[in-house]
Protein backbone atom coordinates (compact mmCIF):
# COMPACT_ATOMS: atom_id res chain seq x y z
CA UNK A 1 0.00 0.00 0.00
CA UNK A 2 1.84 3.43 -0.69
CA UNK A 3 1.68 6.18 1.42
CA UNK A 4 -0.19 8.52 -1.50
CA UNK A 5 -3.12 6.24 -1.67
CA UNK A 6 -4.01 6.05 1.99
CA UNK A 7 -3.36 10.12 3.18
CA UNK A 8 -4.52 13.07 0.65
CA UNK A 9 -2.90 16.10 2.40
CA UNK A 10 -3.41 19.75 0.45
CA UNK A 11 0.13 21.38 0.07
CA UNK A 12 0.03 24.86 0.82
CA UNK A 13 2.65 26.63 -2.22
CA UNK A 14 3.96 29.55 0.13
CA UNK A 15 3.65 31.34 3.40
CA UNK A 16 0.90 33.75 1.68
CA UNK A 17 -1.40 31.55 0.89
CA UNK A 18 -1.23 30.11 4.67
CA UNK A 19 -2.11 34.30 6.02
CA UNK A 20 -4.53 35.00 3.34
CA UNK A 21 -6.61 31.80 4.62
CA UNK A 22 -6.06 32.91 8.56
CA UNK A 23 -7.33 36.46 7.48
CA UNK A 24 -9.90 34.70 5.57
CA UNK A 25 -11.46 33.44 8.53
CA UNK A 26 -12.17 36.57 10.29
CA UNK A 27 -13.44 38.65 7.39
CA UNK A 28 -17.10 39.22 8.40
CA UNK A 29 -19.71 39.03 5.20
CA UNK A 30 -22.96 41.25 4.66
CA UNK A 31 -25.49 40.60 6.67
CA UNK A 32 -27.73 41.06 4.02
CA UNK A 33 -27.21 38.81 0.52
CA UNK A 34 -30.22 40.12 -1.59
CA UNK A 35 -30.67 37.82 -4.79
CA UNK A 36 -32.19 39.31 -7.69
CA UNK A 37 -34.84 37.07 -9.42
CA UNK A 38 -34.70 37.25 -13.54
CA UNK A 39 -38.00 38.40 -14.21
CA UNK A 40 -39.56 38.11 -17.58
CA UNK A 41 -39.79 41.07 -19.84
CA UNK A 42 -43.64 41.62 -22.00
CA UNK A 43 -44.79 44.57 -24.03
CA UNK A 44 -47.19 46.94 -21.61
CA UNK A 45 -49.60 46.53 -23.97
CA UNK A 46 -50.55 42.96 -23.99
CA UNK A 47 -50.75 42.66 -20.28
CA UNK A 48 -53.70 43.01 -18.14
CA UNK A 49 -52.98 42.25 -14.38
CA UNK A 50 -49.58 43.31 -13.12
CA UNK A 51 -48.14 43.10 -9.18
CA UNK A 52 -46.14 45.74 -7.33
CA UNK A 53 -43.85 44.03 -5.35
CA UNK A 54 -42.26 46.33 -2.20
CA UNK A 55 -39.38 44.46 -0.37
CA UNK A 56 -39.38 45.92 3.14
CA UNK A 57 -35.76 45.14 4.93
CA UNK A 58 -35.78 47.26 7.90
CA UNK A 59 -36.28 50.46 9.73
CA UNK A 60 -33.83 52.28 11.36
CA UNK A 61 -34.08 55.16 14.48
CA UNK A 62 -37.79 54.24 15.09
CA UNK A 63 -38.48 56.86 18.14
CA UNK A 64 -38.94 55.18 21.23
CA UNK A 65 -41.76 55.34 23.67
CA UNK A 66 -41.62 58.25 26.23
CA UNK A 67 -42.38 56.02 29.08
CA UNK A 68 -39.89 53.64 28.36
CA UNK A 69 -37.70 56.85 28.29
CA UNK A 70 -38.96 58.07 31.93
CA UNK A 71 -38.46 54.20 32.72
CA UNK A 72 -35.24 54.29 31.77
CA UNK A 73 -34.15 57.57 33.56
CA UNK A 74 -35.57 56.32 36.60
CA UNK A 75 -33.53 53.30 36.50
CA UNK A 76 -30.46 55.48 36.27
CA UNK A 77 -31.41 58.07 38.96
CA UNK A 78 -31.94 55.16 41.57
CA UNK A 79 -29.64 52.50 40.52
CA UNK A 80 -26.93 52.42 43.32
CA UNK A 81 -23.42 50.89 42.88
CA UNK A 82 -23.17 46.70 42.63
CA UNK A 83 -25.98 44.49 42.36
CA UNK A 84 -29.02 46.44 42.42
CA UNK A 85 -27.61 48.71 39.65
CA UNK A 86 -26.88 45.63 37.29
CA UNK A 87 -30.60 44.25 38.42
CA UNK A 88 -31.94 47.74 36.95
CA UNK A 89 -30.07 47.30 33.88
CA UNK A 90 -31.10 44.15 33.34
CA UNK A 91 -34.88 44.51 33.90
CA UNK A 92 -34.74 47.56 31.37
CA UNK A 93 -32.86 45.01 28.93
CA UNK A 94 -35.75 43.07 29.00
CA UNK A 95 -38.13 45.90 29.40
CA UNK A 96 -39.79 46.71 25.55
CA UNK A 97 -38.60 49.78 23.80
CA UNK A 98 -40.95 49.44 20.85
CA UNK A 99 -43.24 46.79 18.94
CA UNK A 100 -43.34 48.28 15.51
CA UNK A 101 -45.07 47.25 12.12
CA UNK A 102 -45.15 48.92 8.98
CA UNK A 103 -48.63 49.56 7.10
CA UNK A 104 -48.47 49.92 3.22
CA UNK A 105 -51.64 51.87 1.50
CA UNK A 106 -51.94 51.78 -2.37
CA UNK A 107 -55.00 54.07 -2.94
CA UNK A 108 -56.00 55.34 -6.67
CA UNK A 109 -57.90 58.50 -6.50
CA UNK A 110 -59.46 57.68 -9.68
CA UNK A 111 -60.94 54.88 -9.28
CA UNK A 112 -61.47 54.44 -5.47
CA UNK A 113 -59.09 51.13 -5.73
CA UNK A 114 -57.61 51.12 -1.85
CA UNK A 115 -55.70 48.02 -0.85
CA UNK A 116 -53.57 47.83 2.84
CA UNK A 117 -51.03 45.55 3.63
CA UNK A 118 -49.10 45.25 6.92
CA UNK A 119 -45.61 43.33 7.81
CA UNK A 120 -45.32 41.38 10.71
CA UNK A 121 -44.54 43.12 14.29
CA UNK A 122 -41.13 43.74 14.93
CA UNK A 123 -38.63 44.96 18.64
CA UNK A 124 -36.22 47.50 18.76
CA UNK A 125 -35.41 50.82 17.75
CA UNK A 126 -33.93 49.47 14.39
CA UNK A 127 -36.25 46.63 13.64
CA UNK A 128 -36.03 44.11 10.54
CA UNK A 129 -38.76 42.63 9.02
CA UNK A 130 -37.34 41.70 5.65
CA UNK A 131 -40.83 41.01 4.08
CA UNK A 132 -42.27 40.96 0.16
CA UNK A 133 -45.35 42.54 -0.07
CA UNK A 134 -47.41 42.47 -3.12
CA UNK A 135 -50.24 44.23 -4.85
CA UNK A 136 -52.28 43.61 -7.50
CA UNK A 137 -53.33 45.66 -10.11
CA UNK A 138 -55.51 45.41 -12.73
CA UNK A 139 -55.95 47.62 -16.47
CA UNK A 140 -58.70 50.25 -16.02
CA UNK A 141 -60.75 48.06 -19.37
CA UNK A 142 -60.10 45.09 -17.56
CA UNK A 143 -58.39 43.48 -20.81
CA UNK A 144 -54.84 45.60 -21.16
CA UNK A 145 -52.85 48.43 -19.54
CA UNK A 146 -52.18 50.86 -22.00
CA UNK A 147 -49.11 53.20 -22.07
CA UNK A 148 -50.93 56.27 -21.14
CA UNK A 149 -52.78 54.79 -18.44
CA UNK A 150 -49.31 54.33 -16.83
CA UNK A 151 -47.75 57.71 -17.30
CA UNK A 152 -50.64 59.03 -16.42
CA UNK A 153 -51.53 56.67 -13.66
CA UNK A 154 -52.44 58.87 -10.08
CA UNK A 155 -51.75 55.87 -7.95
CA UNK A 156 -50.49 56.46 -4.53
CA UNK A 157 -48.44 54.63 -1.86
CA UNK A 158 -48.60 55.16 1.93
CA UNK A 159 -46.06 54.38 4.39
CA UNK A 160 -47.41 54.26 8.05
CA UNK A 161 -45.12 53.09 10.84
CA UNK A 162 -47.67 51.98 14.08
CA UNK A 163 -46.63 50.89 17.02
Amino acid sequence: MQYDSVINEAFLSDDKSLWNMFIGAFEFGRKLKPKIKKRKTCAVDSVGEAKLLINVIRGTDVPVRTSYYHTFMDYIANAREGSAQQEAYKKLYFLKQVETFLEIKLVDPETGFEKIQRTSVSEGQNPEWNELLEFALTAKNKVNFTKEELEQSKMMVFFTLFD
